[in-house]
């Protein structure tokens, strides 16, 4: 089943590969009714779970635990689990510790934008945490440092300090992985991205 999160009509994948499934709009989502909505049509169902695939609704997620009803549960980490795995501090931090190589980063906000180092640019800029940047990005690319300042001074909101490393243009290596409430793990899934 489906929970389609979308002002727009369903994509034909979404829509056509699960026998049950519902639309809301971002803007229903978070509401009371909303919520009801989204509670009452799992339970309908006797869906065992649900998950997202985005970060930005993994907090609304985890929200609901209490008040789903028999037997769904949310598949998804806990919020400790989750603000460990959005921060990109953190990540580095744990790349460095596992012995991994990391560019060198600095930390930008609306008026630090300028200690960037001139040999980082080109730039490669991420938001500390996407939930705490409007609007919302995962990475974006600025060869110069106006660029750069351009942006940060036209974003609407900015939590959390923005990544800036140097722009490499290599592969990406990408793993996904998961487990389960008991600690079983889940077999990883892994491939290159250029």
């Amino acid at each position: 089943a489906f929970v389609h999160v979308t002002d727009r009509k369903p994509a034909p994948l979404v829509a056509g590969s699960a026998d049950f499934y519902m639309r809301i709009a971002p803007s229903e989502l978070k509401s009371p009714a909303g919520e009801a909505a989204v509670l009452d049509f799992l339970f309908g169902i006797k869906a065992d779970g649900i998950t997202c695939l985005s970060y930005h609704q993994i907090e609304w997620l985890n929200s609901l635990r209490g008040k789903m009803r028999r037997p769904t549960s949310p598949w998804i980490p806990m919020p400790d689990a989750v603000a460990v795995l959005q921060s990109k501090a953190s990540m580095t931090e744990l790349a460095k510790a596992s012995g991994l190589p990391v560019l060198p980063t600095a930390f930008v906000d609306r008026t630090t934008w300028s200690d960037v180092p001139d040999e980082f640019f080109p730039v490669a800029v991420r938001p500390e945490d996407i939930t705490t940047v409007e609007p919302a990005f995962k990475v974006r690319y600025f060869s110069t440092r106006q660029e750069l300042e351009a942006f940060v001074r036209s974003l609407d909101i900015l939590k959390k300090p923005l990544l800036v490393q140097p722009y490499k243009r290599a592969k990406n290596f990408v793993v996904h992985g998961a487990r389960g409430a008991d600690g079983t793990h889940f077999p990883n899934a892994a491939f290159v991205a250029d």
